[in-house]
């Protein structure tokens, strides 16, 4: 019989190791490290793009008039001596 021979059993799953014996929770954990990782990686771009718009934003509020939307003297004086 099978159960006779040692040599033929092989275990379907453990806990304790995959095929090249590496415990099973070093690589979940590896997992777990590998997505939390790119999770803050996503957040931190998004952080960024988020802080790029608003100081875009606020550097067109800033180099235009509120009401007529020309840009103000500083933006000219800066440009003036492309202008030229």
């Amino acid at each position: 019989m099978i159960s006779d021979r040692p040599d033929l059993e092989k275990p379907v799953f453990s806990l304790m190791s995959c095929t090249s014996d590496v415990p099973v929770w070093v690589i979940l954990l590896l997992v777990f490290f590998v997505v939390g990782l790119v999770v803050f990686l996503l957040a931190a771009m998004r952080h960024c793009n988020r802080a790029m718009a608003d100081c875009n934003n606020a550097r067109t509020l800033g180099d235009s008039d509120g009401l007529t939307g020309r840009w103000n003297r500083h933006v000219i004086n800066r440009l003036a001596p492309s202008l030229v």
